[in-house]
């Protein structure tokens, strides 16, 4: 049975403020910091993405003279949706354990709800592990699809630290496969392990190889590789599969619809069971209130057809070993 008792709780009670606990969650979600977000006003929403570019005649583009045809041309675009699913939990404690509180214990609880939002929203939509159907693919999927994926091992024996072939110059060709496709590649999503790991980096005589914030403007203080923005996964969100070691991509293209921020109620009533429908706990009969919390969220990936990439391209890469 999920309950917090008096073993679990060394006793804490106060007022919830519900803006302080979207903030929590929003620090423990790279989606949340990064991505585009739209706000939904209904379940589904559709997001209309170019499909087909202009393509010049067979007589080329140029007008022949004064009085020449000019040529017709199509475009096309195809459609994608965001549909809103929820994650939701509940919480109970003894009224013994609240009554016995001395501090805050809601505010121990607190920052747990939000880690748990995060986590298993960053997992879904990074990872696909868990995700909702009407999510479609996530970004990593969306990489491996493309083809867009580089594997550290088969680069670095490529060559040399000194011909490029190290942990950096790995970066530096995923960050290229995203350009390569015709995207603006403009945000890193890495474990914490990795910018330890690039700013270790010796060459031959044990000497740095790289500053210390891979900054290519030392003036700025937000960790960046390339001068790509870098968000380390400190929820431990990208450590859900082994194999990703760093995710790329124009985040723009990355749409998380947010259909209700954080809702929550106050049970004190309630009849609680399991996925089965057996009781689990009755709070009136058991001297117990529940915490119960809801969101509901959507997520797409928007990579369209571009000169460089053509129909096929990916504005997602994806660094593994």
């Amino acid at each position: 049975m999920a309950i917090v008792d008096r073993a679990a709780a060394a006793g804490m009670l106060s007022e919830m403020d519900m803006s302080e606990l979207w903030q929590d969650v929003a620090k423990q979600s790279l989606a949340l910091q990064t991505f585009r977000k739209v706000t939904m006003t209904k379940q589904q929403a559709k997001v209309r993405i170019l499909d087909t570019l202009p393509a010049a005649p067979s007589g080329g583009a140029w007008i022949d003279g004064d009085t020449g045809v000019k040529p017709t041309l199509s475009m096309s675009w195809k459609n994608k949706y965001l549909v809103a699913e929820e994650m939701a939990g509940i919480v109970p404690i003894p009224e013994n354990v609240l009554d016995d509180a001395d501090s805050d214990l809601w505010g121990e609880v607190r920052p747990r709800i939000a880690e748990y939002l995060g986590i298993n929203l960053d997992i879904a939509v990074f990872l696909g592990i868990g995700a909702p159907a009407s999510f479609g693919d996530s970004i990593y999927d969306t990489a491996v699809a493309a083809g867009n994926t580089l594997d550290l091992s088969t680069y670095l024996g490529l060559g040399t630290q000194a011909q490029g072939y190290d942990l950096a110059g790995a970066f530096s060709e995923t960050i290229g496969l995203v350009q390569d496709d015709g995207y603006d590649a403009n945000t890193i999503w890495t474990k914490r392990a990795m910018l330890r790991r690039l700013q270790n980096l010796r060459d031959g005589q044990g000497n740095p190889v790289l500053g210390t914030n891979m900054r290519q403007d030392a003036n700025t203080a937000a960790p960046a590789i390339w001068g790509v923005d870098t968000f380390l996964a400190q929820n431990a969100a990208l450590n859900q599969n082994a194999n990703v070691l760093a995710l790329v991509g124009d985040r723009s293209k990355a749409i998380l619809g947010i259909r209700q921020d954080i809702q929550f109620k106050f049970l004190d009533q309630a009849t609680l069971t399991d996925g089965a429908g057996n009781v689990i706990l009755s709070l009136a009969e058991s001297d117990a209130v529940a915490l119960r919390f809801k969101v509901r969220y959507a997520f797409t990936t928007a990579s369209m057809v571009t000169i460089e990439g053509g129909s096929t391209g990916s504005a997602f890469s994806a660094l593994v070993s």
